[in-house]
């Protein structure tokens, strides 16, 4: 019970030791709903490429013909996106990870002033995006196919 304790104690010190780590969800998640947005004006436009005709059933309704060319590009789009949005937000967490680390090796518990360069947010940065982004997005790569074949199978059950 102890070490919960002292585990709750070291990450609220670190989180008001290093106010600027809060910025890096939140900007990726900004960057994730501009990537949202471009993805389903590019759905929308994959989707125009198939047959649109005037319903018969509904007043001003539109019926789509599907074409399986149309149907593997919205497949692919729909797998794009879940892989996109995956990285970026790992890309969030490694970087929190990153400085949570270096504060804990850099930080002086004995020294009273207040030390909010322990935590190296910068550093983190340099880490996910320059020498780890490989790793990051064949990991977030996997995730995604993992998360596709659940979303498939979600689909295929109320199908049923």
């Amino acid at each position: 019970m102890g070490i919960a304790f002292d585990v709750v104690d070291a990450a609220a010190d670190f989180t008001i030791m290093t106010k600027r780590i809060m910025i890096v969800p939140l900007a990726h998640f900004l960057i994730q709903i501009i990537i949202f947005a471009m993805w389903l004006g590019a759905l929308v436009s994959v989707i125009s490429l198939n047959d649109v005709k005037a319903s018969t059933t509904i007043a001003q309704g539109r019926e789509i013909t599907w074409s399986s060319d149309v149907w593997f590009l919205t497949v692919f789009m729909v797998f794009g996106v879940l892989w996109l949005l995956n990285l970026f937000d790992y890309l969030s967490r490694f970087i929190v990870i990153v400085s949570a680390s270096t504060y804990y090796f850099n930080h002086k518990s004995d020294v009273q002033e207040l030390n909010s360069d322990a935590a190296e947010v910068q550093y983190g940065f340099i880490c996910a995006y320059v020498y780890h982004f490989g790793s990051i997005a064949m990991g977030s790569f996997i995730i995604g196919i993992v998360k596709f074949i659940k979303y498939v199978f979600y689909f295929l059950a109320k199908r049923l």
